[in-house]
């Protein structure tokens, strides 16, 4: 009978293929004029051989299509009409983002076979590329008039280029010029009003603004791109060279006139400011609390502005009341100069924005008898969601105390406190963590007070978190976990192998008698992301506690007493997996090989520094992990050239990490690599090997 609600239909889609995992079906849909026919390996029961596509209602196909990739929905586009109807009214084809980061990644872009794409990109990043417009005109003016979001990141492009392409993009809502040496260095962007005039045309509804690390961006040109937009919403100018001086010429870049063309330019709706790393300074800061009338900003980034004092930050904080975001990371100065009352003004301030990053924040000795005035008035931040406090040097438990007994983490969701230097103990920890039971996102790493009974009373009280960083907790053991220590009857006085593999059986023994209530990692149902790197996290651990259907992310780094065993357990246990970091942790192939095959949509895969890892391990790696992205195989030198060659070939937009210079592959006199074979030489001279690598001796080619 046909399915004629989605809920029905959701529900015989999914046990349809429950029944196959259970059966063991390997199978295969192809589409024909019948419907889709099911080739199977072993039987399959007669209910459900004539499985028909088209019965599902678009509300089921729809939530099955957003799973796809951008080249499987514009496949699925061309089955029958009913699913290009689909796609279409549910805009499954109008998100598409493309990402270009080499030369030659460019040029099949354009010109060998990929038109079918221009009406489905929206967000086209180019990094590191020599962009033409001449070349390929056709193909840019196809694809400039449905661009929403364009990055040009460290690429090679001239000024007219760069006018005749955006004189195109007339819908354009984001635009990023992100490192344009070349671009900005010559002076002679938008030095036509002819050019001015065209730009104004075509980014009218221009809203995000990115100029970040442009060294060479002058008063002149920023000028003109801010009377282009002029319904700018955020604006970004962080890491670029930015002066104090009132008279100086246009052809630098000054505060004075940014502040200026911010006010006049239009730019009224300016709600996120960036100025991190531009060196800005208190008499910038008075300049900016005075555009309060005609602006009203939300978010503000001052990281890493070392000449910021208390005054001007506090004259900042007056003007602006409407904040919601605030990052002072690195920002030293307004701390050790400014007196204690100010800075207790300024906590009272900051305690009304619901957003604060204090990263780096260093809070004087001589202030550890008055700091209570301080710390009381930031405990009043009841409207805290998201609090940065990692690297963090308080003297004493003041802070930890007036956090846990005024209220501020009742509200917090994204509390980051990595690297927290301070004199705390574990029991003013618990009872810290016991205040805040909302949080989404925790960064413990570093934190060497974080015990085993820190982590049973967070996964007793924080049962939504989605986010758990334990990188550099070395305390944190299998009993934190939920792995009840072994008892001492199960101990045998036997050699260090034969103990070593009877308390492993035992303790699998135990640990399957183990009582259901005893708190452990699997109470967080909700967790997408968990790292763990150096910690003394066993396979034990893994085996009876990893059961994360919704984990994506996972670093275990550095846990020497991982095995491969533990890496099976992981893909059969965590089926969604899409980055795996286990830097130099014992795997070998058996392990490699188990773990892609178990998670075919890896798109990470990190295992620097494993020696054990062969060539081998990479033969089957481009037809189970279809999808990989990142590669990393740095100094895992039982690993070819060849091998890596075969892997570069089968990916297309593969990032690859490895090492320079391989000494087992020196050593290996089977290796025909000439600039090894020539260091391997016993007269080697450095200053001749760009000779060898340009143009090899005959000798070498033999």
């Amino acid at each position: 009978a046909q399915l004629n609600s989605s809920k029905a239909a959701i529900s015989f889609f999914s046990n349809y293929f429950i029944k196959l995992k259970f059966n063991r079906i390997s199978f295969s849909i192809s589409h024909n004029s019948q419907g889709f026919r099911t080739k199977r390996c072993h039987s399959i029961p007669s209910r459900y051989k004539s499985l028909n596509m088209e019965w599902l209602p678009s509300e089921c196909l729809a939530s099955i299509f957003q799973y796809l990739s951008l080249s499987d929905r514009l496949r699925c586009r061309c089955v029958s009409s009913r699913w290009k109807r689909i796609l279409l009214e549910w805009s499954l084809l109008n998100e598409g983002r493309f990402l270009i980061r080499k030369d030659t990644q460019w040029t099949p872009f354009f010109s060998e076979g990929c038109p079918y794409l221009f009406h489905s990109i929206k967000f086209l990043h180019l990094e590191s590329v020599s962009i033409s417009y001449d070349r390929y005109r056709h193909q840019w003016d196809a694809l400039t008039p449905r661009l929403r979001g364009l990055v040009l990141q460290s690429s090679d492009i001239s000024s007219t280029d760069f006018i005749s392409i955006l004189s195109g993009c007339v819908n354009l809502r984001s635009l990023h010029l992100v490192r344009l040496r070349d671009l900005f260095l010559s002076g002679v962007v938008l030095n036509k009003e002819q050019d001015v005039s065209r730009l104004a045309l075509s980014l009218s509804k221009l809203r995000d603004l990115n100029l970040s690390e442009n060294r060479y961006m002058s008063d002149f040109i920023f000028s003109r791109l801010v009377h282009c937009a002029k319904e700018l919403e955020s604006l970004d100018i962080s890491g670029c060279n930015i002066l104090n001086g009132a008279c100086a010429p246009t052809s630098v870049f000054t505060f004075p006139e940014l502040f200026r063309r911010i006010a006049q330019g239009g730019c009224h709706q300016l709600k996120t400011l960036n100025l991190s790393s531009t060196g800005l300074d208190d008499k910038g800061l008075f300049e900016l609390s005075e555009l309060s009338s005609n602006l009203s900003l939300k978010n503000i980034n001052l990281s890493s502005c070392s000449g910021i004092s208390g005054e001007g930050l506090l004259r900042l904080l007056e003007s602006q009341t409407g904040l919601e975001t605030l990052n002072l990371d690195h920002c030293h100065r307004w701390m050790n100069i400014s007196t204690e009352d100010r800075v207790c003004q300024i906590a009272l301030r900051l305690a009304k924005i619901p957003n604060v990053s204090l990263a780096g924040l260093y809070i004087p000795d001589e202030w550890n008898s008055s700091s209570k005035k301080l710390f009381q008035a930031l405990s009043k931040g009841n409207l805290w969601r998201q609090l940065n406090v990692s690297g963090v040097r308080v003297p004493g438990e003041s802070l930890i105390h007036s956090f846990t007994t005024g209220g501020v983490l009742c509200n917090l969701r994204y509390l980051l406190m990595s690297n927290f230097s301070s004199c705390f103990s574990s029991e003013r920890l618990l009872t810290f963590f016991g205040s805040c039971r909302d949080l989404r996102i925790l960064n413990l790493s570093g934190v060497e007070n974080v015990t085993d009974s820190v982590l049973t009373l967070i996964f007793s009280r924080l049962k939504d978190l989605e986010s758990l960083n334990l990188n550099g907790c070395v305390q944190v053991t299998d009993i934190g976990l939920g792995i009840q220590e072994t008892p001492q009857i199960m101990q045998s006085p036997r050699s260090d192998a034969d103990s070593k593999i009877h308390k492993r059986e035992l303790t699998d023994v135990f640990i399957d008698d183990v009582e259901d209530d005893i708190v452990t990692i699997k109470n967080l149902t909700k967790l997408r992301e968990l790292f763990i790197s150096s910690t003394k996290v066993t396979s034990s651990s893994i085996r009876n506690s990893f059961f994360f259907k919704d984990l994506s992310k996972i670093d275990v780094s550095y846990c020497f007493s991982l095995d491969d065993s533990s890496f099976v357990f992981l893909g059969d246990q965590c089926p969604l997996l899409q980055h795996v970091i286990a830097k130099k942790c014992n795997i070998t192939d058996v392990g490699f090989i188990a773990l892609t095959k178990r998670l075919k949509i890896l798109s990470e895969i990190d295992v620097e520094g494993n020696q054990y890892l062969s060539s081998h391990a990479l033969d089957d790696l481009p037809l189970t992990c279809r999808y990989l992205k990142v590669l990393n195989i740095s100094h895992c030198y039982k690993i070819s050239q060849d091998a890596v060659a075969r892997v570069e070939e089968a990916f297309f937009n593969l990032t690859l990490y490895r090492h320079m210079y391989s000494t087992y592959q020196m050593m290996n006199e089977n290796f025909n690599d000439p600039i090894l074979l020539y260091k391997k030489s016993k007269k080697f001279e450095p200053w001749k090997l760009f000779c060898c690598v340009s143009k090899p001796s005959p000798q070498l080619q033999d």
